[in-house]
């Protein structure tokens, strides 16, 4: 007979416990308990602890990216598509509850997106960026974070924005983060972050439809209806235009590249006229 793995009491208390009352496990536990499957001959305990430092909750968990998922130590391309397949789950789970009809819900104003992207900010402990891609009937077709930050800043490159583009082709993009300091006024590194998008996504017309900032509670601050962005309803173009085939990212940098060496040029030369 094989040795009994010294984790199989506390696992089956565990399960016992949460078959009793999930809803009094503390968020560590359940996270310990999903890796009882992935990682069946290890001490998932201290894992858990790691994926909540990391990612703040267990929603910022669940919407992790899958490499980095399998980046954290202890874990690996198992744990990651076990996390990924339970997003995909829940995302699903979430798309029926709101009628059997396979039409996504358009979003016209910031409180629609706040009210669908709230709990995905709420009780994270570090600053996160989101980026949120639409198509031209103003429904959500792809959300990604982009970045990740200390308790204080969260600052990402404009690269990982056009590397969404060219991942999922968007018509229109939405901006979002978190202030953990629980006021979600915008900073002046907020305005220069969303003026630096603004600007890169005019080149290739996609529109920055929004930016919002959470307060990782229940409320959160829109730029478009505080006037901070330069169109308060875009009208959506035709996506990358004669580039619509785009599929590397490397191409489509040194497109952007050039086009934002042409407007820096021009503005250069209007300042030296005036």
């Amino acid at each position: 007979m094989p040795p009994k793995h010294h984790h199989a009491g506390h696992r089956s208390r565990l399960r016992a416990r949460f078959a009793e009352n999930p809803s009094v496990l503390p968020d560590h536990e359940i996270l310990e308990l999903l890796l009882f499957y992935a990682l069946p001959q290890k001490d998932t305990n201290e894992t858990a602890h790691k994926l909540l430092e990391r990612f703040g909750s267990l929603s910022g968990v669940l919407y992790a990216p899958v490499e980095q998922i399998s980046s954290v130590e202890g874990l690996g391309d198992v744990s990651a598509t076990m996390f990924a397949a339970m997003k995909e789950l829940f995302s699903r789970v979430m798309r029926e509850s709101h009628g059997r009809k396979k039409v996504r819900k358009p979003i016209y104003d910031a409180n629609a997106v706040g009210d669908l992207f709230l709990p995905r900010f709420a009780n994270l402990k570090r600053e996160r960026v989101m980026i949120i891609g639409l198509n031209n009937s103003f429904q959500v077709i792809a959300d990604e974070w982009i970045a990740e930050g200390s308790r204080d800043t969260a600052s990402f490159v404009i690269t990982d924005v056009l590397e969404f583009i060219v991942r999922h082709k968007p018509q229109g993009l939405i901006l979002a983060h978190n202030h953990l300091s629980g006021v979600s006024l915008p900073s002046q590194e907020d305005f220069n972050a969303t003026d630096e998008v603004e600007a890169a996504l005019s080149l290739i017309d996609i529109p920055l439809v929004d930016h919002l900032i959470f307060d990782g509670k229940n409320d959160f601050v829109s730029f478009a209806q505080s006037g901070n962005l330069r169109t308060d309803r875009p009208k959506f173009s035709v996506l990358l235009r004669d580039s619509a085939d785009v599929t590397d990212v490397t191409d489509f940098m040194a497109r952007y590249q050039k086009l934002l060496a042409d407007i820096v040029k021009k503005k250069q030369t209007n300042e030296d006229k005036a």
